[in-house]
């Protein structure tokens, strides 16, 4: 500014978030305030890379701030390159100071359906971390993904928390990899999604809207891949098998279904339903007319599902809510709020109320988990989930058709890269590079062993895969191996090149293509894990399930 003085005279700085008059006067010649600075120079106007270019020729070359700016910007492509990088910086420190924008958006649909989509989201960060926390081994990103959820739930329409969250989880995923869970892949590539659109939008100086809308073809399309996969791997001779059927293992362990599972009948109508439904839900979310079908339907199913006492499947569910948020319709919120419980909820007098019954909540529910009882955690969750969906069904059907329908295909070639790497990933069991991560659900998928139980992919892939190189554990030191062991389960043998690799006091005894190994270890196997294994950042992506060779292939629940 003092050089600049100097050599131009007194430049007059206007901040037109307290100049009115200023603002009017930018937006009458088709500025756009927030995506970057305006220079007045005599009576011609610079805005953006050219504001930052003339200023740096403006000023002098004294002293070595002024230096360094006028080498960078007193070139046009050198500040039409780095202003971008400026401009996301001044974007991102006005997000974490949770600054509005200086030319505030019109309320449009996008965002009603991003405020629904943020609740959720918030919702699923609170309970994945109590879940992690409490079962899991307590990490210090579970903390702060608690707290940044916790207050995203109170403003879904907060930048800072959102993005908090979102690198918080991501810290997380990274540390936690690999991570065999479905629920956990498809998250993992939803805040991929999250990051590419934000990253961008960031440096185009964009709005929430746009980044919204660029991000969110790629949840929906991961909702269909689940649903798809969740289909096509089932389309095996196990699966369709009652007396081995993951939908009968699955029957019995929820509280209805599992008093008539004993019938055979029913159990051939559970596999028949499980076909039906999740097809049922493909077919509606697609076509634009049927999508509150859809998303009723897929709401009950997964509230089903979670009502298992298996594991504690409503961290999977709440994702899946989540996804199926991003097919609403943009008129549900407008009309939710005209609900008494809206009114209620949105009601700045009652929002103590709100908070503490939210505590109560939350301690309810970590005590509930803390005592490892199978069912009250699913209640409280209940108590969540349900307001929920009765606010989506009741709320959620659009009195007219839009023009548009919405898109599963992104504005940006990364976004729709992740799309397609998404769907390759869920193929990867038949090309036997992986089997975990594959949203791989409940399916009785055997594919091992040069075998395959599919009753469409019955040609083998893989031929020199790893799924043909099975290791089978004859005695172990105490680790994850035991279950291997104790369940007479078979392990690919890259797995478990990688789990010694990781940890180099493991001792196991193993059978290997009918020769038998006795009390090895990572030295003893270097030789193999330098020929096999990849880097670890690759092998984060590279997991497989436990092997077990039975015909019919039983269900093997995640665990």
């Amino acid at each position: 500014y003092t050089r600049l003085k100097e050599s131009a005279g007194t430049p007059e700085l206007v901040d037109i978030r307290k100049n009115p008059k200023a603002l009017r006067h930018l937006q009458a010649h088709g500025f756009n305030p927030d995506a970057g600075m305006v220079v007045r120079l005599g009576n011609v106007y610079y805005s953006g890379s050219e504001a930052l270019h003339i200023l740096a020729c403006l000023s002098t070359s004294s002293g070595l701030f002024n230096r360094i700016n006028k080498i960078l910007f007193s070139s046009k492509p050198a500040a039409r390159f780095c202003y971008p990088v400026l401009r996301a910086g001044r974007n991102l420190t006005l997000a974490m100071l949770d600054r509005a924008s200086i030319q505030p958006p019109p309320p449009s649909p996008a965002m009603n359906q991003y405020a629904i989509f943020a609740f959720i989201y918030g919702i699923l960060g609170i309970i994945h971390s109590l879940y992690a926390s409490v079962i899991l081994q307590p990490a210090i990103f579970s903390t702060f993904t608690f707290f940044f959820s916790l207050f995203l739930v109170m403003n879904p329409l907060s930048k800072r928390w959102f993005i908090l969250l979102v690198c918080a989880q991501c810290a997380d995923a990274w540390l936690h990899a690999p991570i065999g869970s479905n629920h956990a892949i498809l998250h993992n590539f939803l805040l991929l999604g999250i990051l590419c659109s934000g990253i961008w939008h960031g440096l185009k100086g964009s709005g929430r809207e746009a980044f919204y809308q660029d991000f969110a073809p790629l949840g929906r399309s991961l909702l269909l891949m689940m649903y798809f996969y969740g289909i096509f791997h089932k389309i095996n001779t196990g699966f369709i098998n009652p007396d081995t059927s993951c939908a009968t293992t699955l029957m019995q362990l929820m509280p209805l279904p599992g008093l008539l599972v004993d019938t055979v009948w029913f159990r051939y109508l559970g596999i028949g339903a499980t076909f039906l439904i999740e097809g049922l839900v493909i077919l509606c979310l697609v076509v634009r007319r049927w999508s509150h079908t859809g998303i009723t339907i897929g709401l009950l199913f997964h509230y089903m599902l979670a009502t298992s006492i298996y594991a504690y499947y409503p961290v999977f569910s709440t994702l899946s809510f989540a996804l199926h948020s991003l097919f609403l319709s943009g008129e549900t919120l407008p009309r939710f709020r005209q609900t008494p419980l809206g009114k209620s909820i949105f009601n700045l007098d009652n929002r103590q109320k709100w908070h503490f019954l939210a505590a109560i909540w939350i301690i309810l529910q970590s005590l509930a988990l803390w005592s490892q009882n199978s069912v009250l955690p699913v209640v409280l969750w209940s108590i969540v989930a349900l307001p929920f969906m009765y606010v989506v069904i009741t709320c959620g059907k659009p009195r007219e058709l839009p023009e548009k329908t919405y898109r599963l295909h992104s504005r940006l070639w990364l976004v729709n890269l992740l799309i397609l790497l998404a769907f390759l990933n869920g193929m990867m069991p038949y090309t036997g590079i992986k089997t975990r991560q594959s949203l791989n659900m409940f399916a009785n998928l055997r594919l091992e062993g040069g075998e395959s139980n599919h009753l469409i992919m019955r040609g083998s892939l893989h031929r020199d895969g790893y799924l043909n190189d099975l290791v089978k554990i004859t005695r172990t030191s105490p680790s994850v191996l035991q279950l291997y062991l104790d369940d007479d389960l078979y392990i690919v043998y890259y797995e478990l090149l990688g789990l010694m690799e990781r940890d180099h006091s493991l001792v196991v005894s193993f059978v290997r293509d009918g020769k038998t190994y006795e009390q090895q270890s990572y030295d003893t196997l270097r030789a193999d894990a330098d020929a096999m294994l990849h880097s670890r950042w690759i092998r984060k992506w590279l997991h497989f399930t436990p092997v077990d060779l039975r015909t019919p292939k039983p269900c093997a629940l995640d665990r």
